[in-house]
């Protein structure tokens, strides 16, 4: 898939998705107007990174289920079931602390964070054929900015993630092979084996 900026968005079909980026330089204080100054800049970049590498590790984090069932086979016969769901996440923050307090230039840390970014499973994955690549991403940029319950852009806006938080990817389709039985498949099949944890409320 080819990384977009917003003027570059083709009028045309296709498959796209959302990633989260781990850190761009822009949200991390290092370009614009809330830019770091040098007294003070590399601690709050680490203590920065920590806190973005914290978030990222709970939008990207897996619920672990478990449950029991039991059946009484008394008098009264009843079937009973419990559910319960545990957050488990995959970075040792306190670790990953001690390493950014070894590194010495976290600023280019910040790069290669936001370059590795790509790496990354997507977020959110849809398709589109009667309207635009470029519709489809105006509509998700609206939705956050005008929250719409139930929308990509509410979910975003609810995990304290800004629009500069997530890239754009997108493949053109050429219109001879979009069907609305092709273009259904390819959406159940993306859903399917990268599990987007924002493409569903």
């Amino acid at each position: 898939m080819k990384l977009y900026g917003s003027p570059e968005i083709p009028e045309s079909a296709g498959l796209y998705c959302f990633r989260l980026c781990l850190a761009n330089p822009e949200v991390m204080g290092l370009i614009g107007p809330s830019h770091l100054r040098p007294a003070d800049g590399q601690a709050r970049l680490r203590a920065r990174l920590l806190d973005r590498l914290n978030l990222a590790d709970e939008v990207l984090s897996s619920r672990v289920l478990q449950g029991n069932l039991s059946e009484d086979k008394g008098t009264h016969p009843a079937t009973r079931f419990s559910v319960s769901a545990e957050q488990v996440q995959s970075l040792n923050l306190a670790a990953i602390r001690e390493d950014l307090a070894a590194i010495g230039d976290p600023e280019a840390l910040v790069h290669i964070l936001e370059r590795v970014s790509l790496a990354l499973p997507p977020i959110y994955v849809g398709v589109t054929r009667d309207q635009t690549l470029r519709m489809r991403y105006e509509q998700h940029w609206h939705n956050y900015r005008s929250p719409v319950p139930g929308t990509f852009g509410a979910r975003l806006r609810k995990l304290r993630l800004s629009w500069n938080d997530v890239t754009f990817h997108a493949i053109e389709l050429p219109t001879a092979l979009v069907s609305d039985r092709n273009i259904k498949l390819c959406e159940d099949l993306l859903l399917s084996l990268s599990k987007p944890v924002l493409s569903q409320a």
